[in-house]
């Protein structure tokens, strides 16, 4: 729900296979996975770009197995780390894994349905794969060579911000009317209103930017700073610090952090 790869990977299955959308995001996933388990009319689920970790994984595999005792087909498609013990249970209810961490979910989604998509939805796996900085991967560059790179980059870039700027739960509908438009064969450019609203959140990132730089205070591989205005009264940041090794890296990737508090806090 969060990020265009998500997004791009609903309205693929959509192209291919019709349906229902559901929109789910780590917080709260469990109780939205849960309505399914009594969905009687339920008998093919598609589950994409959904990483697990240890307090969900066992979950999810229980409601998978009692929904495959009820017969239900289920596709579960992801790039994210999976346990191989998680693997292996899935595979034993069979459940269809369609798993690489070599390529984003969007990408994964078109590789495998692609007899199923009509040709423009290269373009929309190829804005998941951009957005999740995996555009140079091997099937992801080859379909990027498709299209004007800038062409792409821009409307990735607008589709991102369209998706980051309406996370809120009253703001889910538009993210549904996202997915629809795409599944349309769509251009995140031809969508109305995208600019306008991608220029807003620019807007917004720009001023935390001007936050971060004036009050950012950095002691070697540290950086801190007094943060009154996003429901923390202090934040300190402390990552990759092998890795950052000029001022201007360490803001950008405090900026980062910070810009996800903010949204995170519904301030954006």
């Amino acid at each position: 729900m969060e990020d265009a790869d998500g997004i791009s990977s609903a309205a693929l299955i959509k192209q291919a296979f019709g349906g229902d959308t559901i929109l789910v995001d780590y917080p709260g996933m469990t109780d939205v996975l849960e309505t399914l388990r009594n969905d009687e009319k339920l008998k093919m689920l598609f589950i994409c770009d959904l990483g697990l970790n240890k307090q969900n994984s066992d979950y999810f595999v229980d409601l998978l197995t009692e929904l495959r005792k009820k017969q239900v087909s289920i596709t579960y498609v992801d790039h994210h780390y999976v346990d191989s013990k998680i693997i292996a249970k899935l595979k034993k209810v069979k459940v269809k894994l369609i798993h690489d961490t070599s390529e984003c979910t969007s990408v994964l989604v078109y590789n495998a349905f692609k007899k199923k998509l009509p040709e423009h939805s290269i373009f929309i796996a190829v804005c998941g794969a951009i957005t999740d900085y995996m555009e140079n991967k091997p099937i992801a560059s080859k379909l990027l060579q498709i299209y004007d790179r800038q062409f792409a980059l821009i409307n990735a870039t607008v589709l991102t911000y369209n998706i980051v700027g309406h996370q809120r739960k009253q703001d889910i509908d538009y993210l549904y009317y996202l997915v629809d438009e795409l599944s349309e064969s769509k251009f995140p450019h031809d969508i109305p209103n995208t600019y306008e609203f991608a220029q807003i959140q620019v807007g917004k990132l720009a001023e935390i930017i001007s936050k971060v730089k004036a009050s950012m205070k950095i002691s070697k591989n540290l950086g801190y700073m007094e943060v009154l205005d996003s429901g923390a009264l202090y934040l300190v940041f402390q990552e990759k610090m092998l890795l950052l090794h000029t001022k201007n890296v360490l803001i950008r990737e405090y900026t980062r952090y910070l810009y996800e508090v903010h949204r995170r806090a519904k301030l954006i």
